[in-house]
């Protein structure tokens, strides 16, 4: 996930022998209710071992797995999975109630790359936007299978599609 970067979070990348660690924050906004009175309630996730503040949210610490980014060979559609740990049957009974009773379930995951030591010095524009479009679930886990919307308003241009339906008309190809 290619982001803008700071100057301080360039160089606490680029630092072989680097102490801070990198972790992702998940946020994950559903639908309560449907139009005309429409609400949406958040889960704040991070994968790291710590409580996180960012944005003035908290995002707590979840078994959280953030899978692989999958594209098609002309790089039209993102894919990905999240792995979120069912503790308490937390996550089943929010998927109990807001996804498999509805008939259009609206789900949104936003992904941010945090150094956990200066997770300020990412901007909060610098998110990729995800629509979930199926759940599988277990005792243990519930995954999350998801399409790429979008990235936030402070990328200059999107990751992946670069495509003539994107508005690229222009792209260089290598014909053999």
């Amino acid at each position: 996930m290619p982001r803008t970067l700071s100057s301080a979070l360039i160089l606490s990348k680029n630092t072989i022998n680097s102490i801070n660690s990198w972790a992702f924050l998940v946020n994950i906004k559903y639908r309560t209710a449907l139009p005309p009175s429409e609400t949406f309630a958040n889960l704040y996730f991070t994968n790291y071992d710590r409580v996180i503040i960012f944005n003035s949210q908290t995002f707590i610490p979840y078994p959280v797995s953030v899978g692989e980014l999958s594209e098609n060979s002309t790089g039209e559609t993102t894919r990905f999975q999240l792995g979120i740990g069912n503790i308490g049957n937390a996550i089943t009974d929010i998927l109990n109630l807001y996804w498999l009773n509805i008939a259009d379930p609206l789900w949104f995951v936003n992904v941010w790359l945090v150094d956990t030591s200066q997770p300020v010095e990412t901007s909060v524009a610098s998110n990729e936007s995800y629509t979930v479009v199926s759940v599988t679930t277990t005792l243990l886990a519930a995954n999350l299978d998801c399409i790429w919307v979008g990235v936030g308003y402070e990328k200059r241009l999107p990751g992946r599609r670069y495509t003539k339906l994107s508005g690229y008309e222009h792209i260089p190809r290598i014909i053999r």
